[in-house]
């Protein structure tokens, strides 16, 4: 609980490799999302540790495609996903759109939901402008050593909902219906 399933399934998987002699597999670093949402796969629901740990892999790893038959196989497994379980795929569908967003890393802190950009992205000023409009106050623009972002405050939104809207616009945006982003 202390480190979280997505980390503890790779060091366990880093360490396992380490141990049988492979070298780490290089890559780039899947979006890293920090919110304030219980997402998980309940010990009443999948009462085995270690077919958790593979249903964690499994899940974080998928894309939308093997993601869905994941979902398919533990309702036919366990029956119909509870919350927490709905809220994990969530989770990486939102991911999914960070990534497509360049978007580095979402971190929920202090009432604000945090994005770091990847470096070399540009947000374009028809975007920035957008947001001045659409958030006045509750916007603040971040520059940190590991990138630029925005910060929103989100005044009683539920913090998942509201990064899936923004990411949709900025998705949206982004494929040319705007001048939000270029690398």
């Amino acid at each position: 609980h202390a480190v979280g399933a997505e980390m503890y399934a790779d060091l366990l998987s880093a360490e396992l490799g380490r141990r049988q002699g492979r070298p780490e597999e290089p890559g780039e670093a899947p979006v890293a999302l920090d919110l304030e949402v219980d997402a998980f796969l309940p010990e009443s629901y999948l009462p085995g540790e270690t077919d958790r740990l593979d249903y964690y892999k499994r899940i974080l790893k998928s894309d939308r495609g093997q993601a869905e038959r994941i979902k398919k196989e533990l309702q036919d497994l366990c029956g119909p996903l509870p919350e927490p379980v709905c809220l994990l795929f969530r989770i990486l569908e939102a991911r999914s759109l960070a990534a497509r967003a360049r978007v580095r890393r979402v971190t929920q802190r202090e009432g604000f939901l945090e994005l770091i950009f990847l470096p070399e992205t540009e947000i374009g000023p028809a975007t920035t402008q957008s947001w001045l409009q659409t958030y006045a106050a509750r916007l603040r623009f971040i520059r940190r050593p590991d990138g630029e972002g925005v910060a929103v405050e989100l005044r009683g939104e539920e913090p998942l909902a509201w990064l899936e809207a923004f990411l949709l616009k900025l998705v949206g945006t982004k494929s040319g219906k705007n001048d939000t982003m270029t690398k």
